[in-house]
């Protein structure tokens, strides 16, 4: 992926992967990917009641991980260049 951000391109991660909503293999990755300064953007993809979006749960584990500014920067959307 760091070839492609590099590249300009943002790479928005589905929030609920970081507390493992879809599976370990994705909370792995998403926390690798956000380690590694990867992430402009911490969003939902909630499609409907039986998938909410969690993102007060994601967002908190981001805070304990990152600290909570540069966590409120990846959900507020102030992380990404132009903002």
């Amino acid at each position: 992926m760091r070839p492609l951000v590099e590249d300009g391109a943002l790479l928005c991660l589905n929030a609920p992967s970081l507390v493992g909503r879809h599976g370990t293999t994705a909370e792995r990755t998403a926390w690798a990917l956000l380690d590694a300064g990867l992430i402009a953007l911490a969003a939902s993809d909630a499609h409907s009641v039986n998938r909410p979006p969690t993102l007060d749960t994601a967002y908190d584990e981001a805070a304990r991980h990152l600290g909570a500014t540069d966590a409120r920067r990846l959900f507020d959307g102030s992380a990404l260049p132009w903002i």
